[in-house]
């Protein structure tokens, strides 16, 4: 039978043009950001994101103790509110939990969610629990909020803006890899590595620093930095230019491809579950201590890299979740 859809994106697009409707006077932004952005008159807008998170899709039991899976969990969901300048105040969790899974399990996946909420002050206020025959899920939704002033679409980068990250990528997919190889590295990035991809931490420390910096549109890493960068383009109809040496500096990520025998682009562009928090600013970055990786321009909207002067695109090659092959796990 023939897909009806090329990819997740391409689902939303769809989903986008024919169902979705901005009639709503509270309705600022919608699908195709990381949260819905509502305006209720107050001084602040109200920032709504929900994520999912599988078992055997977003982690496996055997890579991810269970306290490592609720805060991965929660680290990606509050992430969303991070990426529109946002500041997390709630969070409702909705589980299905097989039987085998009713007994320790979940009490270290809630000890796992409270490390990101308690670095946020965020509330856990409620949710729903159901049982399901084999595998465990849990849907998080996050409420947030941001001054009007200051909240940051994906849509806003201008030709002239220079792109920057908040750290490098490519460790967290370095993780996996390690893992389901039986690490073949033991160098001094190991940890870093298994840490990144089990407990990546949400960049909500940068925020108040990147508002300083007036970004004119933000996205956070989660399917990988080629996917995002794209995502920024599209949305903002401008071409984004990256510089190779920017992103290739980092010479422990490199041995760790060497001995993954992957390409290191590879695990900086497509390695998902950073929590990286990406944006582009008309300012510069002298004091920030952000990794300045490109600029916009105006042309076609997309991607390239430029490497010894010559430009490459850059697809989308991050993880998909209606892709028949994934990266996740």
């Amino acid at each position: 039978m023939k897909r009806a859809f090329s990819s997740e994106f391409d689902f939303i697009s769809t989903l986008k043009k024919k169902i979705w409707s901005n009639k709503d006077k509270n309705l600022i932004a919608g699908i195709g950001d990381d949260c819905a952005v509502l305006d209720f008159g107050s001084a602040e807008y109200l920032l709504v994101t929900t994520d999912t998170f599988n078992e055997e899709i977003h982690f496996k039991q055997r890579y991810l103790s269970p306290y490592e899976a609720g805060f991965k969990a929660m680290s990606g969901a509050m992430s969303d509110i991070a990426a529109m300048g946002g500041v997390c105040r709630y969070a409702l969790v909705s589980l299905s939990v097989p039987l085998k899974l009713l007994n320790g399990f979940l009490v270290d996946f809630y000890r796992g969610m409270q490390g990101p909420l308690k670095k946020t002050g965020a509330l856990l206020i409620g949710g729903d629990t159901t049982r399901s025959k084999q595998y465990f899920s849990a849907s998080i939704t996050i409420l947030g909020l941001t001054q009007k002033r200051r909240i940051v679409l994906r849509s806003g980068a201008q030709p002239g803006d220079k792109v920057f990250l908040t750290g490098l990528t490519g460790y967290s997919h370095a993780g996996l890899l390690l893992l389901k190889k039986g690490t073949p590295f033991q160098g001094s990035g190991l940890k870093r590595a298994l840490k990144k991809h089990k407990s990546p931490e949400f960049r909500h420390d940068m925020v108040k620093k990147i508002l300083q910096m007036d970004p004119t549109a933000m996205i956070d890493i989660s399917d990988g930095l080629s996917s995002e960068l794209n995502h920024l383009a599209h949305s903002s109809q401008v071409s984004i230019i990256i510089d190779y040496t920017a992103l290739d500096h980092d010479p422990v990520l490199r041995k760790i491809a060497q001995a993954l025998h992957v390409p290191v682009l590879t695990l900086i562009m497509n390695s998902g579950e950073e929590y990286e928090l990406l944006f582009t600013s008309s300012k510069n970055n002298e004091k920030a201590g952000f990794l300045e990786i490109g600029a916009t321009c105006k042309g076609k909207p997309g991607v390239w890299i430029r490497k010894d002067k010559t430009l490459f695109p850059v697809k989308s090659g991050g993880y998909d979740h209606f892709a028949v092959t994934g990266q996740k796990t």
